[in-house]
């Protein structure tokens, strides 16, 4: 993954919750490979939505692997470009997606 492109995702929380801002997320993607990276750098469970920045997603549904974990979620390209995906994580997890 050292080639390809690197973006910093925008995560977006509700106003009366804040935990957003304990996720940080970037997002990956060289020809058809993608990769979406969400950490929680808390010790609290915070929850929020990332927008993926890639727009190659739209118009299509996607298979995201947890590389980790092994659940394998399908979500719309245009949710994830635009509202962004719902994230929940426990404190210090994280998930490296594959799509």
């Amino acid at each position: 993954m050292k080639d390809g492109t690197w973006r910093l995702c925008e995560r977006t929380g509700w106003p009366d919750n804040d935990r957003y801002l304990n996720l940080a997320a970037w997002c990956w993607a060289k020809g058809k490979d993608h990769c979406l990276i969400v950490v929680n750098f808390s010790p609290i469970k915070s929850q929020g939505r990332v927008r993926v920045p890639l727009d190659d997603l739209r118009g299509r549904m996607w298979q995201m692997a947890d590389a980790f974990a092994g659940p394998v979620y399908e979500r719309d390209g245009n949710e994830l470009c635009d509202s962004g995906l719902y994230v929940e994580l426990d404190p210090w997890q994280f998930h490296v997606l594959r799509f």
